[in-house]
């Protein structure tokens, strides 16, 4: 996903959306890049209700923070929806289920040319451990002077 961009403002990503493969919930606690070039900078998380069960649109990448795209960072992120039956990892079941939540973060750009994430990795508490989800997506804000980066070049 790329997007124009102006540095130090808020753009909101979704990441897709989460549920549980067993009954039982998850406490998220953290979001990093996998990859960066350092120019943009993840400011925040948060999950939502999933838009899509009440036949409304997931965020994709767009400007503003995530609190206003209906997201509330403020309050405890968890997971505590399971899956529908088939819709686990790799399953090819495109429905989640009415109990699967949308992920999304808060970037801004910070550095003076385009901003690039390759990946995310979510830090979450299940029970007593800490595991780790990687999201394997690419999110670029593009600075207005970018004309080397070919995802920006197509505005």
């Amino acid at each position: 996903m790329a997007l124009p961009s102006k540095q130090g403002r808020a753009y909101s990503a979704g990441l897709g959306v989460l549920c549980l493969d067993a009954p039982g919930d998850v406490r998220l606690t953290r979001i990093d890049a996998l990859a960066s070039n350092q120019a943009i900078t993840i400011r925040g998380f948060a999950v939502r209700a999933n838009p899509a069960i009440a036949g409304k649109m997931q965020i994709a990448l767009e400007p503003g923070s995530l609190r206003a795209a209906g997201f509330n960072p403020a309050s405890p992120q968890t997971v505590d929806g399971t899956c529908a039956p088939g819709a686990v990892r790799g399953s090819g079941q495109e429905d989640p289920g009415r109990e699967a939540v949308e992920l999304g973060v808060e970037l801004v750009r910070t550095g003076q040319g385009s901003g690039r994430i390759d990946g995310f990795r979510l830090t979450y508490q299940s029970k007593d451990k800490s595991e780790e989800l990687r999201i394997p997506m690419t999110v670029i804000l593009c600075s207005d002077s970018d004309r080397t980066t070919e995802e920006c070049n197509h505005r």
